[in-house]
């Protein structure tokens, strides 16, 4: 009898150790990421119109004006995956940088000059690069911008690779980004006395 006791003891001992061990949230560290085109994926672009600006010089000295296409206009990166685990390895209120998606001749490529934030939702950022036009208003003239500003959308396959801060274990992530960044402006002015 005492050692059939001994023997649930130790077995119930060995089980209640595996369950822990299976319980335990290791956390994960980002190992590399890589980008990819598959079928559907590519670069495209897209036109939306600008807002009319106007600028009128009522007075009798020259005035200094400046059209900033870009203000207003944001970069939106979204990560999105059918892997369940895909978002939730990342710790709560923590947040994981990645290196950003470019494109060059054609292919896909990891920027180890920008990177990103891995999150489940669109992020939007202000562009890098700022446009803007100046010129100067002669005394009673009105200038007149009308233009479009053209969008570059890349959709790319990711692979993530992430480890296992204590065990080393390696899982790949696999899913899809979507970048839509302003790209150019075509623009017209029109510049006449009032």
């Amino acid at each position: 009898m005492l050692l059939c006791t001994i023997a649930l003891l130790c077995t119930a001992l060995v089980s209640c150790q595996d369950e822990e061990e299976t319980i335990v949230n290791e956390p994960f560290v980002v190992k590399s990421i890589e980008y990819v085109f598959e079928e559907g994926d590519g670069v495209s672009t897209f036109e939306q119109k600008l807002d009319t600006a106007v600028y009128v010089n009522q007075s009798n000295q020259d005035r200094y004006v400046e059209w900033r296409p870009y203000d207003g206009y944001y970069l939106e990166t979204t990560f999105s995956s059918d892997d369940p685990n895909a978002f939730t390895w990342v710790t709560e209120g923590g947040t994981i940088m990645v290196k950003d998606v470019f494109v060059l001749s054609g292919k896909p490529y990891a920027n180890d000059a920008g990177y990103i934030p891995y999150q489940n939702e669109t992020i939007r950022e202000l562009p890098s690069v700022s446009i803007k036009d100046g010129t100067t208003l002669p005394p009673n003239t009105k200038l007149t911008y009308t233009g479009k500003i053209i969008f570059k959308k890349i959709v790319a396959t990711y692979l993530l690779d992430i480890e296992g801060a204590y065990t080393g274990t390696l899982q790949t992530i696999k899913g899809k980004i979507t970048k839509t960044e302003p790209y150019s402006v075509r623009s017209e002015s029109v510049c006449e006395d009032l």
